[in-house]
């Protein structure tokens, strides 16, 4: 399992719209096509990347998904305050459906 924090989103201050669409900001996509080149070209056995429904996640898993040839699950369970218990049910749950995940939102 590898854990992947989104990557740098506009500011709340900066963003007109509601606060779980912000998107990432250039440094921010910048970065994650970084990570998403580096674990590709190491050929990291990723079966699935699990992301948070908010835009930034999904950005961030997205780009995942195209560098790695993976499909992105969004679960809404990955979000602020997902604890260790519901992180467990999160891969109790992806390991019934012989998934890994790889990507989530801080906790």
């Amino acid at each position: 399992m590898i854990l992947v924090r989104t990557g740098d989103a506009i500011g709340k201050r900066s963003w007109p719209g509601p606060p779980e669409s912000r998107p990432l900001t250039v440094k921010g996509r910048k970065h994650v096509t970084r990570l998403a080149r580096f674990l590709a070209g190491r050929e990291v056995d990723v079966t699935s990347i699990v992301t948070g429904p908010e835009a930034r996640d999904r950005e961030t898993a997205d780009a995942l998904g195209r560098w790695l040839e993976r499909p992105v699950v969004v679960d809404p369970r990955v979000a602020p305050g997902l604890t260790p218990a519901g992180l467990e049910a999160i891969l109790d749950d992806l390991s019934r459906r012989d998934l890994r995940p790889v990507h989530r939102q801080r906790i």
